[in-house]
């Protein structure tokens, strides 16, 4: 009797893992977008933004399979902060 290797873990459900949670990700976030730096659930301004941080905000609200109204709001607010940061000469503005 053969037993096969299986290499890669079975597809994780949605029933698998909890439901996110989206109340610390809005904490961080205001209108212009999600802040680059916070101390717990203190966000510290004086830090501003960074497309980096802004980008994976967006990331992980589009993969999200049922978004609420809040995780729409976010992404919209997270892909017009990027999309003001693009520049029309260089990819994204720096400095």
């Amino acid at each position: 009797m053969s037993v096969g290797l299986r290499l890669v873990p079975p597809p994780i459900q949605l029933t698998d893992a909890p439901a996110p949670n989206w109340n610390h990700v809005a904490r961080l976030s205001d209108d212009t977008g999600l802040l680059e730096h916070a101390r717990n659930a203190i966000v510290r301004r004086e830090h501003g933004y960074c497309v980096d941080d802004v980008g994976r905000g967006l990331l992980i609200a589009s993969r999200e399979p049922r978004p609420t109204a809040q995780v729409v709001g976010l992404a919209e607010r997270y892909l017009a902060f990027l999309t003001h940061a693009q520049g029309r000469t260089a990819p994204f503005a720096t400095g």
